[in-house]
């Protein structure tokens, strides 16, 4: 049996950028790769405005979902504080990660789960791909 979240809602902004794109459609896999029914699962595009926040927040909670994925350290950042600001319990009540880590999340406690990708490697591989196309 597994054990863990099973209620999820992704946050992302705006899904004219590759990455957001590309961080909903690696959301997705990692559900299907874990057996979570998609369907069952939240997801939130847009301006995000704090007005928006709050509503969203409150439809999360009405919802049941367990855990909060964030798209960037920004999201991640006002997600937190209204949470802390409206009284929950992280991750006691409701759980956060995000996909972009950055010093922006040191400030919290507790603190957020995150994804840390290493620049480096990141650019070593897109340089090393840039070559690739380059030479064909």
């Amino acid at each position: 049996m597994r054990q863990g979240f099973e209620r999820f809602a992704l946050v992302v902004e705006d899904l004219s950028f590759n990455v957001n794109r590309s961080r909903r459609n690696g959301f997705y896999k990692a559900l299907i790769k874990n057996g979570i029914p998609e369907r069952e699962q939240l997801y939130y595009t847009g301006a995000l405005k704090i007005d928006f926040l709050d509503t969203i927040i409150s439809d999360m909670i009405a919802k049941k979902v367990q855990c909060i994925i964030c798209g960037d350290d920004v999201i991640s950042t006002w997600m937190m504080s209204r949470l802390q600001a409206g009284g929950y319990r992280v991750p006691k009540d409701i759980a956060i990660a995000s996909l972009y880590n950055s010093s922006n999340l040191n400030c919290f406690s507790p603190s957020i789960t995150a994804v840390s990708v290493p620049a480096r490697q990141v650019g070593i591989r897109m340089g090393t791909q840039m070559i690739h196309c380059l030479g064909q």
